[in-house]
């Protein structure tokens, strides 16, 4: 709905959608052309099936464009789909263009999704290369063969810099349930251009 000025909203038209699940979403402007596009984290439904993520590219005028649905796929299918709980926005590697990172549940890794820098809405999933995907405990084998490392249950993750070094760190909160695999929650520190933007666990 669209803020009218005068205490009234008005609905905006959209893309037609399934009925998904979904527990977070955020605003970012992802090609840089001044308009602020909608990206929107997939959760799951109780028959075992987990909901894509999505991305919205807005058009002017009220209107928005899916530009693709399944980030996971474009990883590969062997990774399957992930249950979001949370999604912020930041500019963590300083290149002008804003990326994106999904806290994920059932101690599944998180993403941190790059932005190509080249306006075309695609990312690239760089979370383990740089340290942000979580602390896995070990590594698990599902039903189907999908071998995943044991992260936490992230139920909410967000961008600031901590330390006032100029730099956007990530804090990760991770809930607890009374199972025998646990993260604690944690503060993901960005060592910025010297250290690769890569995170320090702190």
């Amino acid at each position: 709905h669209r803020n009218k000025g005068d205490g009234t909203f008005e609905a905006v038209p959209f893309p037609k959608l399934p009925t998904v699940n979904s527990r977070g979403a955020a605003w970012l402007d992802i090609n840089n052309d001044g308009l602020l596009d909608l990206y929107v984290g997939g959760y799951e439904i109780w028959t075992q099936r987990v909901h894509p993520d999505a991305i919205f590219i807005n058009q002017g005028g009220g209107k928005f464009a899916k530009q693709w649905q399944n980030l996971q796929y474009r990883q590969g299918a062997k990774e399957g789909n992930y249950s979001a709980r949370g999604v912020t926005a930041g500019d963590f590697n300083e290149d002008g263009f804003v990326d994106v990172y999904v806290s994920n549940y059932r101690l599944q890794p998180n993403h941190l999704w790059q932005n190509s820098g080249k306006g075309n809405g695609k990312f690239t999933n760089v979370a383990m290369a740089v340290g942000a995907a979580g602390k896995p405990s070990q590594v698990i084998n599902y039903t189907g063969g999908i071998t995943y490392p044991v992260c936490g249950h992230t139920i909410g993750s967000c961008f600031g810099d901590m330390d006032n070094d100029g730099h956007l760190d990530i804090f990760v909160g991770n809930f607890a349930h009374g199972a025998a695999y646990q993260n604690r929650s944690q503060f993901l520190r960005n060592t910025g251009p010297k250290g690769k933007y890569k995170f320090e666990d702190k």
